[in-house]
Formats: C-alpha cells, structure tokens, sequence
C-alpha cells in the first residue's frame, strides 16, 4: 500500500514497507533546469528593503555589487 504524504499530494510507492508511520525523510526535487543561469549561494545574495544584490569580483580584483530582481 502506498504512503500518502500529509502536507503533500505526493504518493509514495512503498511496495518493500521500508518507510514506517511517522517516519521522516529528506528529499529534493528537480523542479526546473533553467540555461545560462547565474547559481549562487544564498548566503552570499544581500537583501535589503528596495534591492537584492550579491558582490562580484570583476576585472583587475575589482568588487561590485551585482543587482538581482
């Protein structure tokens, strides 16, 4: 019988019994591939009240701040 996830509508084929009742797991999911997309950390984007931006390194070991939308 399948597992029917609570906060989803996801179900989960658990034909082997390997996942029990209320036991947790981690999962990700590949939702779009997007070309030529600039990835960064979320740790290094900025956020402030009018603009989001991260640092750049340029040319020369020059530092600018890059906006993002």
């Amino acid at each position: 019988m399948p597992v029917s996830l609570p906060l989803s509508t996801t179900v989960i084929p658990n034909t082997n019994f390997q996942l029990w009742p209320g036991q947790f797991v981690n999962v990700r999911l590949k939702v779009e591939t997007l070309a030529h997309a600039v990835v960064v950390p979320t740790s290094a984007v900025q956020a402030r009240p009018r603009r989001t931006f991260s640092y750049v390194i340029g040319d020369g070991d020059i530092v600018t701040a890059k906006r993002w939308w």
